[in-house]
């Protein structure tokens, strides 16, 4: 797995700076604590980022584990669970499950013609933008898996030739598919809860 000895460093000092500034805005306001709301709205949506990550990683490694070997690095031939393919899909996603949600709550941030809506709202339009994401990696990854030599073609031929096979393609379509998929799932988003209209 690709070394990052600096990943446990960011999450913690992150964690840290939240915990602060928490608790900062609890102490000035007891009553109603908006940041520690926010803050757990992030954490909620990084961590099941974090979660799909890691279950989409373990499903595509079992698809093709050439594709985390000679595409990601990947040194270890466990089968099933697989500990640095976790790592590797924590890695991946709690950057983008945090841009995520941080994009999800400037979208419902109060503002002439727009009410909020409640967080458990918010967390349902979260778990759209991930089920959009899930739906458009298998949409993209069987296209690409019909279309494997044009693909290889396009992409394989310099790039590991002898173990492009039609699971690396498929593989390779999956992944395409879930970062447009969650990039499109969150911009819908975005404009939905803008053009909400309070009932």
């Amino acid at each position: 797995m690709p070394d990052d000895p600096t990943l446990p460093w960011r999450i913690a000092g992150g964690m840290t700076i939240f915990a602060v500034l928490a608790w900062y805005d609890w102490r000035k306001n007891p009553e109603n604590p908006t940041r520690i709301r926010e803050y757990a709205f992030l954490f909620g949506v990084t961590l099941a980022a974090m979660i799909y990550g890691i279950a989409h990683d373990l499903v595509t490694y079992a698809l093709s584990p050439d594709y985390y070997v000679y595409g990601k690095g990947i040194t270890s031939a466990a089968t099933g669970w697989n500990t640095d393919v976790a790592l590797l899909a924590m890695q991946a996603t709690w950057t983008g499950g945090l841009i995520g949600g941080a994009v999800l709550l400037i979208a419902n941030n109060p503002s002439r013609g727009h009410v909020p809506v409640p967080y458990p709202t918010l967390l349902r339009y979260a778990l759209v933008v991930l089920a959009v994401s899930a739906c458009t990696e298998v949409v993209v990854g069987i296209a690409a898996w019909m279309n494997a030599d044009a693909v290889r073609g396009w992409w394989g031929a310099s790039n590991f030739r002898n173990v492009v096979d039609d699971r690396f393609v498929l593989v390779l379509g999956m992944h395409w598919g879930a970062y447009g998929g969650a990039v499109a799932g969150l911009v819908v988003a975005y404009f939905a809860i803008r053009m909400r209209v309070p009932s």
